[in-house]
């Protein structure tokens, strides 16, 4: 009775998509999709594993790379404007963007950056997981999480691609949970892959400890395969509008920073991954 509920949920999504209505109310441990067009689906997740703040929800853009094109907006190019995520997509006419990576008070990445001639950090740190789109030639994936302790031409794959950003692995090539457990929480933005090569853009408002969030994400019904870390605490960020369907989320808590639920305003950001449908016109090729 319950799988027949939750199918029947997802057929009225589907049918009202592009619709001003909200989602339907997620049960606990429950995944609803909303299509708002082709290759491009909104998602609300309740874990059975609430956090003691906030509603626990979490919210997963899916996007498939045959229909979306995906722009690396950064710091050096932008001669470091910084701005919402709103106003990123706003400006670049832009479907969504997410938080690109963590980074420093300059606006540099902590990690690798570069999009097409543009060098955001030349420099590779410590982190396993780097994030690469725009391939260079046809025969590459479109976008693809690339895994340093797995692939060990990891550094000639990076090269195949035009837009590459470094950050913290969560879920290795061989699905494990890479961040070890510690008491320290916060709201969070990912990147993930499913197994089918789409990609996931997810955020969560609520915190959770990394190591505790990561498990979520391998118990949910995601199909993820893959995910990368981007950003916690306040400045984690998720902007999507595609018709009537909008959400405008920014993050609160993180441990010894804003232990509260209170922020009420998007942090202006230096970087950000966005993506556009092919064939519209963009300002934010990236090139």
């Amino acid at each position: 009775m319950r799988r027949l509920l939750l199918v029947l949920l997802e057929s009225l999504a589907a049918f009202e998509a592009g619709s001003s209505a909200l989602l339907p109310q997620a049960k606990a441990d429950a995944l609803v999709w909303q299509q708002l067009d082709q290759g491009l689906a909104l998602g609300e997740y309740t874990p059975v594993s609430k956090s003691e703040l906030g509603d626990s929800k979490i919210t997963i853009l899916r996007i498939n790379p045959n229909f979306y094109a995906f722009r690396l907006l950064e710091s050096v190019r932008f001669k470091d404007q910084r701005k919402t995520a709103a106003q990123w997509c706003q400006q670049e006419k832009l479907v969504a963007c997410i938080n690109a990576g963590m980074y420093q008070p300059d606006g540099q990445n902590t990690g690798y950056m570069r999009n097409y001639k543009s060098i955001n950090n030349t420099a590779f740190n410590a982190d396993n997981c780097l994030l690469a789109f725009n391939p260079t030639d046809s025969s590459q994936a479109e976008i693809k999480l690339i895994d340093r302790g797995c692939e060990a031409d990891w550094e000639q794959q990076a090269q195949r691609y035009q837009s590459v950003s470094q950050s913290v692995r969560m879920i290795d090539c061989h699905q494990n949970n890479t961040w070890a457990q510690q008491p320290k929480k916060w709201s969070s933005a990912v990147w993930g892959m499913d197994k089918e090569g789409q990609a996931l853009m997810i955020f969560c408002r609520s915190p959770y400890t990394m190591h505790d969030y990561v498990d979520i994400l391998l118990q949910a019904p995601l199909n993820i395969q893959q995910a990368m870390y981007l950003e916690g605490g306040p400045e984690a960020s998720l902007y999507l509008k595609s018709g009537a369907t909008e959400r405008n989320l920014f993050g609160s808590y993180e441990t010894g920073f804003t232990e509260n639920d209170n922020s009420q305003e998007a942090f202006a950001l230096p970087n950000v991954i966005g993506i556009v449908r092919k064939g519209a016109s963009s300002a934010a090729s990236g090139r």
